[in-house]
C-alpha cells in the first residue's frame, strides 16, 4: 500500500505544480476589447487579439499591457519560417517579448 502512495505522490504532485503556475486573467482593463484573449503566468501576462490567417495572409495583431491596456506591440505577423501568418487554430497564445509573439507547440510569430 506503502508504494502506491508514493507512486501518487509523484504523479499528483508535479501536475498540481504545473497547474499552480498558470493564473487566471486579471480584471480586463479598459481600452481592450473584449475579443482579446489573456496568456501569462504568475508573473504577468498579456491580452492578445490576432486576426487568423485564412488565405495565407499576415496575422494583423495587437497585444494589450494587462495592467494599464496600453498596446504593447502591434503589427502584422507571420509564422516563423513560413509566408503566412497562423490559423485559427494555431493562434494558441503564451507571451510575448515586444517583437515576437510566442504560441503554443513551439510557433512564433514573426513581425513583417
Amino acid at each position: 500500500m506503502t508504494i502506491y502512495r508514493v507512486m501518487l505522490l509523484f504523479v499528483i504532485m508535479p501536475t498540481a505544480l504545473l497547474l499552480g503556475c498558470k493564473r487566471h486573467a486579471p480584471a480586463r482593463p479598459a481600452g481592450v476589447p473584449a475579443s482579446a484573449v489573456w496568456a501569462g503566468g504568475e508573473d504577468g501576462g498579456a491580452f492578445f487579439e490576432c486576426t487568423p490567417s485564412q488565405k495565407g495572409e499576415p496575422n494583423a495583431c495587437t497585444v494589450y499591457n494587462d495592467r494599464t491596456g496600453a498596446i504593447y506591440m502591434s503589427g502584422r505577423f507571420v509564422l516563423r519560417g513560413e509566408t503566412h501568418g497562423a490559423k485559427a487554430d494555431e493562434l494558441k497564445y503564451e507571451s510575448a517579448d515586444g517583437n515576437k509573439i510566442y504560441l503554443e507547440h513551439n510557433l512564433v510569430l514573426n513581425p513583417l
